[in-house]
């Protein structure tokens, strides 16, 4: 099961489609609610729009240990994200914020990713950027995509859609197999995107997954609890080649939601 994480690709690699001519920005912010305080951020806004028009914006969470810049360095989301919007027309920017190893949620040793992302760096994006205002997707990966569907389940009315990939995700604490996710039984249920999947009802969903990645079977419950919810079962396990694959229906959709 691990190799499967760890390793090498399971199923075929997506093709990337060309860079962008306008590069994406990074920075840092200092964060209370993260131990060291130091969190990265990265930001791309789409070729020829001015830094001064407002715009919605895709939110990505990468997955564990994973910095923001993974987003756009290793999986080159904003190359399929601007294939998407030459397609449509569409204007939408893409930001992405360090990870870490906590779950996206609140932990016992103070940490809390999640309060982070609400009350940090969301914020960080509309003063800044003016990135939000007209709406914004929230997307994720593996523990990025178990964040981003926390997240539109903690306040939906926050979010315009949610689009993730190979979410790591467990219906019940007893088949938690990575040991540090949750802090107990009780931290579970708190946290339990299962319970809460009830309040993405009247969300636009998209949700993809490898056919041989070990949460396949959990990805496929959840998505089963909302009739509504576009998806995506492609060949592969739980890595970038998957993910690269699946990117252009998840950008598609995440646009969609944006714009109609």
């Amino acid at each position: 099961m691990w190799r499967r994480i760890t390793g090498g690709c399971v199923g075929p690699d997506g093709a990337v489609p060309s860079e962008p001519a306008h590069a994406p920005v990074r920075g840092m912010l200092h964060s209370a609610h993260v131990p060291d305080g130091d969190v990265g951020w990265m930001v791309w806004r789409p070729d020829g729009v001015s830094a001064s028009t407002p715009l919605p914006v895709i939110v990505a969470l990468p997955g564990r240990g994973s910095p923001a810049s993974w987003v756009f360095d290793e999986l080159h989301l904003h190359a399929f994200l601007a294939a998407e919007l030459a397609r449509t027309g569409a204007d939408v920017a893409l930001a992405s914020v360090d990870g870490g190893e906590s779950y996206w949620h609140a932990r016992a040793d103070g940490e809390d990713r999640m309060a982070m992302l609400e009350t940090e760096f969301l914020p960080l994006l509309e003063r800044e950027f003016g990135l939000g205002r007209r709406g914004r997707v929230v997307a994720g990966w593996s523990m990025g995509g178990y964040g981003a569907l926390l997240a539109a389940e903690r306040d939906p009315d926050r979010w315009s859609g949610v689009a993730v990939a190979s979410p790591a995700i467990w219906p019940d604490y007893g088949d938690v197999w990575v040991g540090d996710a949750f802090d107990g039984r009780a931290d579970f249920a708190r946290n339990d995107v299962f319970a809460g999947v009830g309040r993405l009802e009247r969300m636009p969903a998209w949700i993809g997954c490898g056919t041989s990645d070990p949460f396949y079977d959990n990805t496929r419950r959840l998505a089963a609890s909302l009739p509504g919810a576009r998806t995506d079962w492609a060949d592969g396990g739980h890595d970038q080649c998957l993910w690269r694959l699946v990117a252009p229906p998840q950008m598609a959709a995440a646009v969609f939601s944006l714009h109609g």
